[in-house]
Order: structure tokens, then C-alpha cells, then sequence
């Protein structure tokens, strides 16, 4: 009889922690995931400015073809999971680092306060998203873990 009263403790224990473990779990991805996507949104209004900024140094204005159209896209797409945005960050990162190399041959933008500025806040929003994805990942790995735990019993 206590062997059943135990048992029966111990499946009521298992199932709460279950549950707890399920709600934050998944409540700490949701969390991670709207903080990666507005700090990519934060980084993607200030293209913009970047441009403008740059095109009066730029002698050949196609050299942001590229990124104005990425920036287009990702003002109109909804991102709606990290796995969408990462493709698009990368083209743009690629894009702005395009850029950046190409300021470094024009010494008077380089001396340029505004386009300093938007410079650094870029290249510290992206690190913060790398910072970000590298805890997301952490949450993902824990999550997959516990769902393979969860299946196994």
C-alpha cells in the first residue's frame, strides 16, 4: 500500500516538474527569440542612414543596390522565427560589411561623426545578436534534450 502512495507521489512530483520545466522552457525561447528579432529590427532602420550617409563620398551609387533592396525585403517580410531571419542576416551583415570595407578607403568618411556613429551601432547591435543566438542555442539544445527525455519515459 505505501508502495502505491509513493508511487503515486512520485508520478504527481515527475508530472509538475514536467509542466514547470515545459512553461519556462518554452516561455525563456519566446523571450530569446523577440529580443534576436527586435535588436535585427533596430539594425535594419538605421540602413537607411547608412546610405544616405555614405552616397555623397560613394563615386558608383550601385554599390548599394544590394543592400537597399535586403533592407526592402526585410522591412516587409515578418519574421515570425529566428531559422527566417538567420538567411537574411547573413546577406545583410555580408552586405554592411561590404560597405564598411569600402568607407575605409575614403579617409573623409571616416572622419565623419554621423557615420561613425551608425557604424558602431550596427557593428553592436550585431554582436548582440550573435551574444543572443549563442543563449537561444543553449535554450534549443535544452529543450530538444528535454523533449527526448520526455519521450523516453
Amino acid at each position: 500500500m505505501q508502495l502505491y502512495i509513493i508511487l503515486i507521489l512520485g508520478f504527481g512530483v515527475y508530472i509538475s516538474l514536467y509542466i514547470l520545466v515545459f512553461f519556462f522552457s518554452r516561455q525563456t525561447l519566446k523571450k530569446d527569440q523577440n529580443a534576436i528579432l527586435s535588436i535585427f529590427s533596430e539594425k535594419v532602420t538605421k540602413i537607411p542612414a547608412l546610405v544616405e550617409v555614405m552616397r555623397p563620398y560613394v563615386v558608383d551609387a550601385s554599390a548599394f543596390d544590394s543592400i537597399i533592396k535586403l533592407h526592402t525585403e526585410a522591412i516587409i517580410n515578418e519574421y515570425t522565427s529566428i531559422y527566417h531571419l538567420l538567411e537574411h542576416n547573413a546577406r545583410i551583415q555580408r552586405d554592411i560589411l561590404f560597405l564598411f570595407e569600402l568607407s575605409m578607403h575614403i579617409p573623409d568618411l571616416q572622419k565623419h561623426e554621423y557615420f561613425l556613429y551608425i557604424r558602431d551601432f550596427i557593428i553592436n547591435h550585431e554582436r548582440a545578436m550573435k551574444s543572443l543566438f549563442s543563449g537561444y542555442n543553449s535554450s534549443v539544445d535544452f529543450w530538444n534534450s528535454f523533449i527526448t527525455l520526455k519521450n523516453i519515459t
